[in-house]
């Protein structure tokens, strides 16, 4: 990822020419737009490499989003203008309990035995994993900025390695109550536990 600032009364043309820049570092399979800024962009390379741009003026670095960087040039000094990052907030109460919520919300299994859906179990068993990684980074609130694809630093060894435990599928029914059983275990007895230390009922 790379942020550039740009002289204000350049910005307009700079970031209007993206297209034209990002063609004379890279050919790219896939190239979109960023809404929220103009001239940003992310892309994917012929050899699958990312490489997204942020664009912003000079006159927003003083109150930009982007607060944890690496200076790679600045010969105007303006990384000094960029505010200290902010340290995020704990975990949630409201995050935890909504979470809690929709566990057991979607817990029930009878649907998958009903049906003899043995599809729809593959996709339960990984929604209810999802869960348990969202309570977990959750848990472990405020973590360092970080990309969206930093899956695993997100969570401590033993969370990575109680995800990495638990069953993905199952074929039949006494493999669904096995991994389901598996799956509420850990979801359980890590959301009692941080629903108490944050007084959620």
């Amino acid at each position: 990822d790379v942020i550039l600032a740009v002289a204000d009364d350049a910005h307009a043309a700079f970031a209007g020419a993206w297209r034209e820049w990002l063609a004379d570092i890279t050919p790219t399979v896939l190239a979109e737009a960023l809404p929220f800024a103009p001239g940003s962009f992310y892309s994917v390379t012929p050899a699958f490499e990312r490489f997204d741009v942020v664009v912003e003026p000079v006159s927003a670095t003083r109150t930009t989003f982007f607060r944890s960087r690496v200076v790679v040039f600045d010969k105007d000094g303006l990384d000094a203008t960029v505010p200290p990052p902010e340290p995020g907030p704990g975990p949630s109460a409201d995050a935890v309990r909504a979470l809690i919520t929709e566990y057991f919300r979607v817990s029930a299994v009878e649907t998958i035995l009903v049906r003899d859906d043995w599809l729809l179990a593959r996709e339960h068993l990984h929604l209810v994993a999802s869960l348990i990684y969202r309570l977990f980074v959750e848990a472990n609130a405020p973590l360092p900025p970080m990309g969206v694809k930093q899956w695993s630093t997100k969570l401590t060894p033993d969370q990575r390695a109680a995800l990495a435990a638990l069953p993905t599928t199952a074929a039949d029914v006494r493999e669904l109550g096995a991994a389901h059983s598996a799956a509420a275990a850990v979801f359980v007895t890590n959301a009692e536990a941080l629903a108490r230390e944050l007084g959620v009922d």
